[in-house]
């Protein structure tokens, strides 16, 4: 991890904002943003009023290159940051290209940064889309794959030839730009040959790779339901419905809401001494039925 990336998360408006960024993405809304979008997943961040979050979940194909370049035409004017967040084994090479080719326009005047989550995977053509984000979030849970371009027969899949050159120039037009450790690409090319070589994100730090740049600890904050009286007083007969609010616990959970963190100073408990994940605290109306899962 870079220097300067480690010490801005070390500084409380770096932790708070990690842990905003966590929350905003767990707190991601079932529904897309715009349902013009076949595949990708787009919503503004819950939290951050400059962010707006694109989701692609699956193999690296069209209309990946498009449907993100029409996403960001459509938020480019009200939105600063972009996330992409990925969970792909890989895919085509080509769309692969294309779809990197527009990440690297929209970094010339956006801020671009790249997520895979806790039990989510890049594989293949997907880890050089990864390596185009500033800051790159990765979970130490997710896993990794790394092997050579292959040409697959169109029905069956079978591997007709592995393409040892290309997967070279693979690696030397995205890894090594990116800031990927030189050692570590050259063991790599060498573990590939012929092979699936898969790692662990927590490999990949443990490693000093370089691929990510954040890591997203094993150990998340969960969000807790609790039915609280309505803000006007206890419920009554005439107001049954008690209200909610969604209560990230921590070591801070009993302090006072963060609330948005656009242009304010955290609470002096929050400024980082340890725990990274300052409580936020979101109003929601309760449900009629409460139920027990697991």
């Amino acid at each position: 991890m870079s220097r300067s990336v480690l010490s801005y998360v070390r500084s409380w408006p770096g932790a708070a904002a990690l842990a905003m960024l966590l929350l905003a993405l767990t707190m991601a809304p079932a529904q897309a943003e715009d349902g013009a979008f076949k595949r990708l997943k787009v919503y503004p961040s819950v939290l951050n009023q400059d962010t707006v979050i694109f989701s692609w979940s699956g193999r690296i194909e069209a209309p990946m290159a498009s449907e993100i370049r029409a996403a960001f035409m459509q938020w480019r004017a009200y939105r600063s940051r972009i996330i992409l967040r990925l969970n792909s084994g890989g895919g085509l090479v080509n769309e692969g290209e294309r779809v990197i080719s527009l990440l690297r326009r929209i970094r010339r005047s956006h801020t671009l940064d790249t997520y895979v989550g806790h039990g989510a995977t890049c594989g293949s053509m997907c880890v050089p889309i990864y390596l185009q984000g500033h800051i790159r979030y990765g979970a130490r849970t997710s896993t990794w794959l790394f092997h050579e371009v292959a040409i697959r027969e169109r029905d069956t899949k079978a591997l007709i030839e592995l393409k040892r050159k290309r997967s070279r120039r693979l690696f030397e037009d995205h890894f090594g730009p990116a800031g990927v450790s030189r050692h570590w690409i050259d063991e790599v090319e060498r573990m590939i040959v012929g092979t699936d070589f898969w790692q662990t994100g927590n490999d990949l730090l443990r490693s000093g790779s370089g691929v990510i740049t954040l890591p997203l600890e094993n150990q998340v904050h969960r969000i807790v339901r609790v039915p609280l009286p309505s803000i006007r007083g206890s419920a009554t007969i005439g107001n049954p419905k008690p209200e909610c609010r969604e209560i990230r616990k921590g070591r801070f959970a009993d302090r006072k809401l963060l609330g948005n963190l656009n242009g304010r100073r955290l609470p002096a408990q929050t400024r980082h001494g340890g725990d990274p994940s300052p409580p936020e605290v979101v109003p929601r109306r309760a449900s009629a039925n409460c139920s027990e899962s697991r």
